[in-house]
Formats: structure tokens, C-alpha cells, sequence
């Protein structure tokens, strides 16, 4: 099961809503509404995005995040919904800033620099 850390009594919620309460339950039922019979799509979208590769940013001992697929041997029935919030993918905190960036910068995906 899924759970927020505080109700957010979300019904016909938009992406919008989902991201701004950072509402895990919403972010996977999206998730598994639109991607559950094709969920390598999903995984594709987040490569699109750039978040499988390193930012290239100059600073040493930057680690390379991983985007799962279902020819992970740890796919499993919650992989999809949990990649929606965050878990089951490893990211490094740059990707996770460059990603709220994007949204903030309408959209617009920047390479991170010092």
C-alpha cells in the first residue's frame, strides 16, 4: 500500500495538485492509470528527461542514476507505482533539484554548474 505522511483528500486530482501536495497516493494512481499496461513507456519518459545519466556537472564523485525497466530482474507489482514518488529508481540529489528546476523554469530541463 501506498500512503501520504499527511491526508491530503485529493479526489479528481491533476498532476498540478499530486506535485504540489507531493502526494505520493496521487502520483501513483497517475502513474499506474496511464502506464500500467505499458510501463517500459514510463521508464523511457524518465530517460527522455535525462535522469539515467550523470548531469556532467564539475564537481568529483557524482554517482550514475538508474531508471528501471521490466527486464529488471527486481521488477515487481509496486515497481511502476513507487518509481512515480521516487523509490525503486536511484538518483543523485542534483537530479532531483534539476527535475523541481524544470518545473519551476516552465518546463525547460538546464544542465546544473557551479
Amino acid at each position: 500500500m501506498v500512503y501520504d505522511s499527511e491526508p491530503h483528500h485529493l479526489t479528481n486530482v491533476t498532476v498540478k495538485h499530486a506535485f504540489e501536495r507531493s502526494s505520493n497516493v496521487a502520483m501513483a494512481k497517475l502513474v499506474y492509470q496511464y502506464y500500467q499496461k505499458k510501463p517500459n513507456e514510463f521508464s523511457a519518459r524518465l530517460r527522455k528527461l535525462g535522469l539515467d545519466e550523470i548531469t556532467g556537472i564539475d564537481l568529483k564523485g557524482e554517482g550514475k542514476p538508474m531508471i528501471k525497466t521490466t527486464a529488471n530482474k527486481s521488477w515487481s507489482a509496486t515497481t511502476l507505482p513507487w518509481m512515480a514518488f521516487g523509490y525503486e529508481v536511484t538518483q543523485t540529489p542534483m537530479h532531483t533539484a534539476m527535475l523541481y528546476n524544470a518545473v519551476a523554469n516552465g518546463g525547460k530541463m538546464m544542465k546544473p554548474y557551479r
